[in-house]
């Protein structure tokens, strides 16, 4: 109970400070310093909080559970677990997020409508939870620990694909469509190209709000593209046909059944032989605890996504053939980085190579192409 009530006391706090940031904000660099700090404080004491009514409720909950029937128990103690596992890990997070964003005004980079954040949270929560709960009756019955090892991976598989490959099924298949009347050039520009290439079937929508970039999320049948809505207000025609360019690419390519599904697979294979050979040999949760996470973030971030850097220069390279313009492609990722702020020479993280490579590439490619043309 102390602790939960410190860390209530420490988010009080933290939110005080941020009401004053956006009251007064002063100076800007010192004003996001300020912000950052307060937030990080916020972030932490709401962990403390979590954890805290977890251990104080406890009690509790273990009575609710031995109340339910034992089919029933193990799982609402996954779903239990599972619920808390998001709150604690993305949730949060993200809550917190917005509060900075807010502190600071900084409101042009709010990528989605609260509506749309609600609901998307209300669906990773409830998958998350049902997995969990999957998990818990599975586990439960398995006496050995390869068996564990290989729940515990094919778990996180699980959890792995259903974001980005699941999850945009049930947030954008309702969505709303690219207005025809608004956007009759890029509706034109698709027509021909499925005229004349053999485009995997896909729908296309639109993101509200103002989220400026774009997304292709596969399937067996047909896929998805997305597009931010901030992104088609705040770039002309050409530069959005040119990103949507790339995102197709990504639809041609199938990426997320030929190269995604492969590197899942060995993830899976490797992470149940890590835990079975170097997790589960140690003694006591405080180092299988760790090991587990430590295996998580190798065999489920780290690979998948240095792999899948790739991705981007063969979707690039398909989009200067949809265009047929290298140039306009590269300056349509120009004209991309220049209104999300970022950076040509930035390092771009795990899941996409540094903008100035992939201009760079663009332009080395049109470069090639012209050379190869036949001279009169």
């Amino acid at each position: 109970m102390i602790f939960l009530l410190a860390g209530l006391t420490l988010m009080a706090l933290a939110v005080f400070a941020l009401t004053r940031i956006r009251r007064r904000p002063g100076e800007e660099e010192e004003a996001e310093g300020h912000a950052l700090g307060a937030t990080a404080i916020l972030v932490v004491a709401a962990v403390v909080v979590l954890l805290s009514a977890v251990v104080t409720f406890g009690d509790a909950l273990t009575v609710f559970v031995e109340m339910l029937p034992s089919w029933l128990k193990p799982w609402v103690a996954g779903a239990i677990t599972g619920l808390a596992i998001y709150i604690a890990s993305v949730f949060i997070l993200e809550s917190c997020g917005r509060v900075l964003l807010w502190a600071l005004k900084d409101s042009h980079k709010a990528d989605e409508t609260l509506v749309f954040w609600v609901r998307r949270h209300i669906y990773g929560g409830t998958a998350t939870a049902l997995f969990v709960a999957v998990f818990w009756v599975v586990a439960a019955g398995i006496d050995s620990e390869a068996g564990v090892a290989l729940m515990v991976a094919l778990f996180t598989a699980a959890i792995h694909l259903f974001y980005p490959w699941v999850m945009p099924w049930f947030l954008y298949y309702r969505s709303q469509r690219l207005d025809p009347t608004k956007f009759k050039d890029i509706h034109h520009w698709l027509d021909e190209q499925a005229q004349q290439r053999d485009i995997p079937k896909f729908y296309l929508r639109v993101q509200a709000g103002g989220m400026v970039n774009a997304l292709a999320s596969g399937g067996v049948y047909r896929h998805f593209v997305v597009l931010g809505q901030g992104l088609l207000e705040r770039l002309s025609v050409e530069h959005v046909k040119a990103i949507l360019a790339h995102e197709l690419g990504h639809v041609l390519n199938r990426d997320m059944t030929r190269r995604i599904l492969p590197v899942v697979g060995l993830s899976t294979i490797l992470h149940a032989l890590y835990l079975k050979e170097i997790a589960f040999q140690q003694e006591g949760p405080a180092l299988v605890i760790p090991a587990v996470v430590a295996g998580m973030f190798v065999f489920w971030y780290v690979l998948p996504n240095y792999f899948g850097r790739r991705r981007e220069f063969d979707a690039d390279r398909r989009a200067v053939e949809l265009i047929g313009d290298a140039e306009g492609v590269a300056q349509a990722l120009e004209a991309f980085a220049e209104v999300t702020e970022t950076p040509l020479d930035n390092h771009g993280g795990w899941t996409h190579p540094p903008m100035g490579k992939r201009i760079e590439a663009i332009r080395k490619m049109g470069a090639e192409r012209t050379s190869d043309e036949p001279k009169s």
